[in-house]
């Protein structure tokens, strides 16, 4: 054996080892590949569900903030804030009488019947919005206006049917 082809066969022992390790290295290079993609998917999972926890959190505050306007009061409170209510929109509040609760699996609902007496229509609707926008969460369920007619001297008389909302078990 010649040096010439000592050469030659440690050339091709070279290229056939470089084949090899560039073969191994193929494969390792393919399978850390599909490790990265496989983290690229789970970055994105953890994304989606950290963005779901986060607006579990957003409305769990909500609900927090809502849950105060919903407290549970006795019958007596209720009525003391429909009298306040009348008594700032100038309106006389001449009879008010609970008519019984309805209980739900969520909330409890307060009914109190109420019959007023208002100078003018603008006194009403002052009452009626303060109703609305009260941070005791009512709702007017009937309205009735007594007053056949409308003039400077005669008052207007109203029946009202307000409930009150509260979360049941709070």
């Amino acid at each position: 054996m010649g040096s010439g082809e000592l050469i030659n066969k440690n050339k091709l022992f070279n290229i056939v080892l470089i084949a090899v390790v560039l073969f191994i290295a193929l494969k390792i290079y393919e399978g850390q590949s599909k490790k990265i993609d496989l983290l690229k998917v789970a970055i994105i999972e953890e994304g989606r569900k950290n963005q779901v926890l986060e607006d579990i959190a957003e409305l769990d505050e909500r609900i927090a903030s809502y849950q105060g306007l919903l407290e549970r009061k006795e019958e007596s409170a209720y009525i003391n804030d429909i009298n306040t209510l009348a008594r700032n929109s100038n309106v006389r509040l001449l009879s008010i009488r609970p008519s019984g609760e309805n209980r739900f699996s969520d909330y409890t609902k307060y009914s109190f019947e109420l019959s007023v007496l208002s100078a003018d229509y603008d006194s009403l609707a002052i009452f009626i919005n303060a109703i609305e926008v009260s941070k005791t969460f009512f709702t007017v369920d009937n309205f009735n206006i007594q007053s056949e007619s409308y003039n400077k001297e005669k008052e207007i008389k109203a029946d009202l049917l307000i409930s009150a909302i509260a979360l049941s078990g709070r």
